[in-house]
């Protein structure tokens, strides 16, 4: 799977903390694992938007968060709502002061909490933070 995220982070708290909404599209490549019979009717891409809520241990310095997102918005049959977790780890700055974050994400769907090893799950990346 190869998913993409975009959107803007909204500061509070003194920047300690931070809302960021994002909408994005995961592209499936394979199969299913062990949920795939040769009959599933699952879409080769999903259509997604998230919103976590972070705290930050201090400016250009890690986070953690979590929040809720909604998956397969287009796909009556599969659309999902699911529980977000997420941290970030600073990697450095561009020349015009941007940040750059490695990121892991995980979560749970709420239409199949058992079932843990999906591969929606678990992902990780790099943020790019424009301004702040």
């Amino acid at each position: 799977m190869l998913g993409v995220k975009f959107g803007p982070m909204f500061w509070f708290a003194d920047g300690k903390a931070s809302f960021a909404p994002a909408a994005g599209l995961a592209f499936m490549f394979g199969d299913l694992g062990d949920y795939d019979y040769g009959d599933n009717d699952y879409n080769n891409v999903s259509a997604v938007v998230e919103g976590v809520v972070n705290y930050h241990f201090g400016e250009n310095k890690a986070y953690v968060g979590t929040g809720i997102g909604l998956w397969d918005l287009f796909d009556g049959d599969h659309f999902t709502p699911a529980w977000v977790l997420n941290f970030g780890v600073p990697m450095g700055a561009d020349k015009r002061g941007n940040k750059i974050f490695f990121i892991a994400e995980g979560r749970l769907f709420f239409d199949a909490p058992n079932g843990i090893d999906h591969n929606y799950q678990p992902w990780g990346g790099v943020r790019y933070v424009i301004g702040r």
